[in-house]
């Protein structure tokens, strides 16, 4: 009776995955939005020919620090509520939460890098182009890394 373990619920860990990504990626399409407001156009561009011609933007400092900031504390903010807890030994953990877990991590990695380039796409026509180009990887390829390594080696790391 002394020894009162935390009862495993790995179910409850397949569910918290996925709202952690449901949301996750929702605030990331927010937050994409939110960094391409009050782009400024820098030159024209027609390096589509004819069909894709455009114009370069640039990001406005503060909107794009205000969309990373959005979308940092959102993940911070997941992890904790959603799956810092939610961790659970391979030991204690029957292969197929397991297995669904990590699908839903790569289904929800993949769908924030989607839904970043959406928020892009919404606010610029097809043909335009942003600067400089490091912010966009940022937002397209750091953002989704980073989640997905929080979601599947964030528990292990409280160990």
């Amino acid at each position: 009776m002394g020894d009162s373990k935390k009862p495993v619920r790995p179910w409850w860990g397949v569910l918290a995955t996925l709202l952690f990504w449901v949301i996750l990626d929702a605030v990331a399409f927010l937050a994409g939005y939110v960094q391409c407001l009050k782009l400024t156009k820098i030159k024209e561009s027609s390096s589509g020919g004819l069909w894709f011609n455009g114009a370069v933007y640039q990001y406005n400092t503060m909107c794009y620090l205000g969309g990373f900031v959005l979308f940092a504390g959102a993940l911070a903010a997941l992890w904790f509520l959603l799956l810092r807890n939610n961790y659970i030994s391979v030991e204690e953990n029957p292969w197929a939460c397991k297995t669904l877990r990590e699908v839903l991590n790569i289904a929800g990695a993949i769908g924030l890098v989607i839904v970043c380039i959406l928020s892009t796409m919404i606010s610029k026509d097809l043909g335009d182009s942003l600067t400089p180009g490091w912010a966009s990887f940022i937002t397209m390829v750091i953002w989704p890394a980073a989640s997905l390594a929080l979601a599947v080696f964030g528990g292990k790391l409280r160990r």
